[in-house]
């Protein structure tokens, strides 16, 4: 507790007739600043430093517990998420109940009006409004319905890689537009859907050239790609929610990785089994500077030590299972719940260390 002590002044509410606040010295990191608040007060209750009946009013003063008008904006916001939501999915649905009685202009028609009209909240509240974000989210949501109809409707032969590419193409504009991280996040999906997509339509005829480790490679550099965009967009705070997004393409990076590498391990002549040495043991070095001793993220180092321990598990198995194995079976057991609890007991440091 004592470095961050040394950097906050308390004012105490004996001493002074204003309420009890927080005042940072130095400019703290927005994503932790708030649970250290918490964590610092509570602490202080926890010594007797603090009345435990003002505890309530304190928290509320620094701005810790939700007030009324908080959990009524939480509350518009989920309602208004979940009606854009379903507002696309009704369309959808609409059209697709309605496919036999419905001629292909009227179909066309709906999907376009709608089109059009989902954009107009654009030009009464400007872009920086969570309306007319949701109303970007669900312009992008149409489009690829409507990309969809004109493929089942002239019926193209495209496959359906190319559907998601040209729909990740088509809202590119929105997506560069809105400036929102819910709507980059569904735009990487389609681009992680149109390579599972062309792999996957490759795959049975190209099988040397198309398999399963050339996609998880493609998808893990895409991804990488796209990891790097958000720590920038968060460092320089361009997007809102850009470090969560960070955080969730972090741990699909590293489950892709991790994947790869038991993938190599149980098949001993992978092609891919070199790359993936060099690249793991670099991933694992970066992953520690990065959010261990650079930006300390207990995320990315809990997903850091999952991927070690699976790993290590793996190759364990290869190494030591051949035919009726309960011993190695018991000594792998062991070996996890060691690794295991080594990572709890090291990521409960970082905890701490992080609270101090």
């Amino acid at each position: 507790m004592g470095g961050n002590l040394a950097s906050l002044q308390l004012v105490s509410a004996s001493q002074t007739t204003q309420p009890f606040k927080f005042r940072p010295i130095h400019q703290p990191n927005p994503d932790t600043t708030m649970n250290n608040e918490r964590h610092e007060i509570l602490h202080w209750a926890e010594q007797g430093h603090l009345n435990p009946a003002d505890l309530p009013a304190i928290l509320a003063e620094n701005g810790i517990t939700p007030t009324r008008r908080d959990w009524r904006v939480l509350f518009d916001h989920i309602t208004l998420w979940l009606g854009t939501i379903f507002l696309a999915f009704g369309v959808i649905c609409f059209v697709a109940w309605n496919w036999a009685d419905m001629g292909r202009f009227a179909k066309f028609g709906l999907l376009q009006g709608l089109i059009l009209l989902s954009l107009l909240p654009l030009w009464r509240l400007g872009l920086e409004r969570v309306e007319a974000k949701a109303a970007l989210v669900l312009t992008s949501l149409l489009i690829g319905a409507l990309l969809a109809l004109i493929g089942q409707t002239y019926q193209t032969g495209a496959d359906t890689f190319e559907l998601f590419g040209g729909w990740a193409l088509a809202i590119l504009p929105l997506v560069l537009l809105a400036r929102f991280s819910p709507l980059w996040m569904v735009w990487l999906v389609l681009l992680n859907l149109t390579l599972h997509f062309y792999f996957g339509a490759m795959g049975g005829f190209w099988g040397l050239v198309f398999g399963l480790d050339q996609q998880l490679w493609a998808m893990f550099g895409l991804n990488c790609l796209a990891l790097c965009a958000a720590q920038v967009a968060a460092r320089l705070s361009q997007i809102g929610g850009a470090q969560t997004c960070a955080r969730v393409v972090l741990v699909f990076c590293t489950g892709l990785l991790t994947a790869e590498c038991i993938f190599t391990i149980f098949d001993h002549r992978n092609q891919f089994k070199i790359l993936a040495m060099l690249v793991y043991p670099a991933w694992l070095a970066a992953m520690f500077y990065l959010y261990r001793l650079r930006w300390p993220d207990l995320l990315a180092l809990a997903a850091t030590a999952m991927s070690v321990i699976a790993v290590i598990t793996a190759w364990l198995s290869d190494a030591l299972l051949r035919g009726r194995a309960e011993g190695e079976l018991l000594l792998i057991g062991v070996v996890v719940i060691v690794l295991s609890g080594l990572a709890g007991w090291w990521l409960k440091s970082v905890a701490r260390e992080l609270r101090a």
